[in-house]
């Protein structure tokens, strides 16, 4: 086991590489009424969705029978280029 020296999180910039997104799905976007295991988008575009808000309620690390439906606030983690490839989930 390697031991790390003591830092918080926050002071671990080699570990938070990547950048979240928040995404608000649309009428007729094309996740809209798919589970989370349906749309695949982690590994279609390398982006995950770690949380999700339906109107007042949040889902912090949603199932993957989770359905996704119009109104949706997703919030996705990944680099640039990820994010950039799942972009269209809320179109």
């Amino acid at each position: 086991m390697v031991e790390l020296p003591k830092k918080h999180l926050a002071e671990r910039y080699e570990l938070l590489q990547d950048i979240t997104e928040t995404c608000l799905l649309k009428q007729g976007s094309t996740a809209n009424g798919q589970t989370l295991k349906e749309l695949d988008l982690r590994a279609k575009t390398g982006a995950t969705i770690i949380a999700a808000q339906r109107k007042d309620k949040i889902y912090q690390n949603p199932p993957s029978n989770f359905a996704l439906k119009t109104g949706d606030a997703v919030l996705l983690i990944g680099s640039y280029w990820k994010l950039f490839l799942a972009g269209d989930i809320h179109e």
